[in-house]
C-alpha cells in the first residue's frame, strides 16, 4: 500500500475556477455558468454543501480536463446561492482547508477524491517568526498605499491582528489582486515559512509594478493637463482677438 493510499480521502464535486484562487479561512465569491459547474453545485447542495474549488491553468478552456487543473485547491462549504439568470448563479462559500486531488472522475460534471493538506510548521525561534510576521505587515501596508483603490480598514485590521504566520499569508494573498498563478503558488506552499517568503517576494514584485503603473498614469495625466492648458490658452487668445 502506498503512502497516499494510507491517507484518508473524501470525495466531492469539483468546480474549476477561472482566475480565482480559493484560500482556507476566507470567503469566496464567484459565479458559475458552465453547465457542468452548475451540476456540480447542485450535487453539493443535495449532499453536504462541500466543493473542491481548484483553479484551471488556462482561462480560455471551456471544459478543462484533469491535467488542465492544478493539483492543489481548497475545500469550501457553500454558504449562499443566488440565481442571477437561467445561465448564471452567484455563490458565496467559506474556504475550509487545502486539499490535493488524488483522482478525478468526469461524467456530466467532475467528481474528485481529495486529500486534506495541513500546514507544516518547521521549528523557528519566536523572534524569527515575529520578525517575519512584522515584515509581512509592513510590506503589505506599503502595497496598500500604492493601490489606487486602496485596501479596506477591515482587511488592514485583520492583517494587524492575525498572529498565525500560515493563516496571515493566506489572508494577505487572498486579498491581493495579483495574477492568479502567483497566488496559486502561495496556495501550494505547505511549509508556512516558505509560504511567508514566497508572499514577501510577491508583494515586492507587485509594489514594483504598481510604482511603474502609477508613474505611467501620472505622466499621462500631466500630458492631458498640458493639452488642456494649451487648448485653454488658444481659446483665450481667440477670445481676445475677437
Amino acid at each position: 500500500m502506498s503512502i497516499l493510499e494510507k491517507i484518508p480521502t473524501i470525495s466531492m464535486p469539483v468546480i474549476p475556477m477561472r482566475g480565482i484562487i480559493a484560500f482556507p479561512e476566507s470567503t469566496i465569491h464567484f459565479e458559475v455558468g458552465r453547465k457542468s459547474s452548475i451540476l456540480a453545485l447542485n450535487s453539493a447542495m443535495d449532499k453536504d454543501q462541500l466543493l473542491f474549488l481548484v483553479a484551471q491553468k488556462d482561462l480560455r478552456i471551456e471544459e478543462p480536463n484533469e491535467n488542465e487543473l492544478y493539483e492543489i485547491g481548497c475545500v469550501a462549504r457553500i454558504r449562499q446561492v443566488l440565481k442571477l439568470s437561467d445561465k448564471s448563479i452567484k455563490v458565496v462559500a467559506d474556504g475550509l482547508y487545502r486539499a490535493k486531488r488524488i483522482a478525478v472522475q468526469k461524467n456530466a460534471f467532475s467528481f474528485a477524491k481529495v486529500m486534506r493538506i495541513d500546514d507544516i510548521y518547521k521549528h523557528h525561534t519566536e523572534k524569527y517568526t515575529e520578525a517575519l510576521i512584522r515584515k509581512i505587515r509592513e510590506e503589505f501596508e506599503k502595497y496598500a498605499l500604492l493601490l489606487t483603490t486602496g485596501i479596506s480598514t477591515d482587511i488592514m485590521m485583520n492583517v494587524a491582528t492575525t498572529d498565525d504566520i500560515g493563516k496571515l499569508c493566506d489572508y494577505v494573498a487572498s486579498n491581493m489582486p495579483a495574477p492568479f498563478d502567483d497566488r496559486q503558488f502561495i496556495l501550494e506552499q505547505i511549509d508556512s515559512f516558505k509560504r511567508a517568503k514566497a508572499l514577501l517576494k510577491l508583494i515586492s514584485k507587485e509594489c514594483s509594478l504598481l510604482k511603474i503603473d502609477n508613474r505611467i498614469s501620472e505622466n499621462v495625466k500631466v500630458q492631458i493637463d498640458d493639452n488642456q492648458r494649451e487648448y485653454y490658452l488658444k481659446e483665450q487668445l481667440k477670445a481676445i482677438n475677437e
